[in-house]
């Protein structure tokens, strides 16, 4: 018996902690990257690139991409298919660009959770030959399961960065 009210009471803490937290996320990571705005705008438009930096799409070189539309226009996408549980399968598709200074592309994740979140990049020129690039990415947390995205969420914020990091290297180089 107590292990059942230690059970209800485990539940309800849980949902209540839920209750408290947002129903919806925001993460951002940002880097300065020692090129032209218009450099870093090209590259960074382009999915094909994300092999390059993206860890999530290093993380399984095995992984299917497909890509459809014109590369770097609204309406382009690309598909991943990875036997990976941690990269899984889905789709980005850039849904609006304000160029050199803002994409917008909706990724919609199949595997292994179904979800559909924005993710941001905005680009603002400052002089010199550097350009600041910020990468939001934003979507619904709905309750309970927002409980669990606070210990999940601070991984994925960490990845960003490492994106950030790995995205001004190759432009650098490039």
């Amino acid at each position: 018996m107590i292990i059942f009210y230690f059970i209800i009471w485990l539940v309800a803490l849980v949902l209540i902690i839920a209750a408290l937290l947002p129903k919806y996320f925001e993460l951002k990571a940002e880097t300065t990257i020692n090129a032209p705005i218009q450099k870093v705008w090209d590259y960074v438009k382009l999915f094909e690139n994300q092999k390059y930096y993206s860890i999530w799409v290093m993380k399984d070189p095995n992984s299917v991409l497909n890509y459809s539309g014109e590369q770097g226009t609204v309406g382009a996408k690309q598909n991943r298919n990875s036997t990976m549980r941690d990269v899984g399968a889905g789709e980005q598709e850039i849904i609006s660009l304000q160029e050199p200074t803002k994409m917008e592309v909706e990724v919609r994740f199949e595997r292994p959770m179904k979800a559909t979140n924005k993710a941001t990049n905005i680009l603002v020129d400052m002089g010199n030959n550097q350009t600041k690039i910020s990468n939001i990415f934003t979507g619904k947390n709905p309750r309970p399961g927002n409980f669990i995205s606070m210990f999940f969420l601070p991984k994925v914020k960490k990845d960003m960065q490492n994106n950030m990091n790995n995205l001004k290297v190759q432009v650098e180089k490039a």
